[in-house]
């Protein structure tokens, strides 16, 4: 648990993704489809509680997957969060670019090298 959400009196626990709510956002800056994951979880009163996370993101986590919960015991339905590290996810394709983004420059920087040395050493 972090210390932020400790210092808050929220408990933690392992909830599980059992479905998605796509929602559109109506925005001029960025406007779009999100996925937000549905999460259930057991508090410690035992009574399973069912919430759609707030954050959503292009690529969610998968239904059955595990995800970290917090949440006040006194209130576990309005207050349940899933960090967004758990939600906020790169896909295949955006790996791919911040790997372009970065291979490509550090290529031609050791293309340079091997060639300033290569020519040292005519």
């Amino acid at each position: 648990m972090n210390t932020a959400t400790a210092e808050r009196g929220q408990l933690s626990t392992t909830g599980i993704v059992t479905g998605h709510v796509q929602r559109t956002r109506r925005s001029f800056e960025r406007p779009g489809t999100l996925i937000h994951p549905v999460v259930e979880f057991v508090p410690q009163s035992g009574r399973p509680v069912r919430f759609e996370s707030p954050l959503g993101s292009n690529v969610p986590p998968r239904i059955g997957e595990r995800v970290t919960v917090f949440y006040d015991p006194e209130r576990p339905l309005e207050t349940a969060e899933v960090p967004p590290g758990d939600v906020l996810r790169l896909g295949k394709w955006h790996l791919l670019v911040v790997a372009t983004i970065f291979l490509v420059p550090a290529a031609l920087f050791a293309l340079l090298v091997l060639s300033v040395i290569a020519i040292s050493l005519l």
